[in-house]
């Protein structure tokens, strides 16, 4: 299996990326279905107990309440503190947070996440796993090329 130290970060990444780097006046129009990628990728991480986890925190996910920009990056914010907390990592602040990822360049982040996600695990098992997460990955592909200009370079 990938590492989580390699897979971790290139979900967060994407996640925390998408979420900042999308076009205020395209929030609206993108925020279910940016949401719906976020929990599909969410139950398709390597790791069946970090799925499990992300799971019961997309289940609490209340559509409704984000109404903004701003809020889907709390939102992912305090997800990512929380995990953090779990795992007895490091605990961001706002302003690490708007300074990373003010920084970050969209293509290059999905890139890296494509090209993370598609290594191969190699037990039976998480070969399976990895057929679920090929098709998420692949779904996610395909709109993200859709709706590339909907997000800050």
């Amino acid at each position: 299996m990938v590492a989580k130290s390699v897979w971790g970060p290139a979900v967060w990444y994407l996640f925390h990326t998408l979420a900042f780097k999308i076009k205020n006046d395209k929030f609206n129009e993108m925020k279910n279905s940016l949401l719906d990628f976020f929990v599909l990728i969410s139950a398709n991480l390597p790791c069946p107990e970090c799925a499990e986890h992300a799971q019961q925190e997309t289940r609490n996910l209340d559509k409704s309440k984000i109404t903004n920009k701003k809020e889907l990056c709390t939102y992912f914010f305090n997800f990512h503190n929380k995990v953090n907390a779990r795992t007895k990592k490091k605990i961001f602040t706002m302003e690490e947070y708007i300074a990373k990822y003010n920084k970050a360049v969209t293509r290059n982040v999905i890139s890296n996440f494509f090209i993370t996600m598609s290594k191969s695990d190699h037990n039976v098992k998480l070969m399976i796993n990895s057929f679920y997460k090929s098709n998420a990955v692949s779904s996610l592909k395909k709109w993200i090329i859709q709706n590339a200009s909907k997000f800050i370079p």
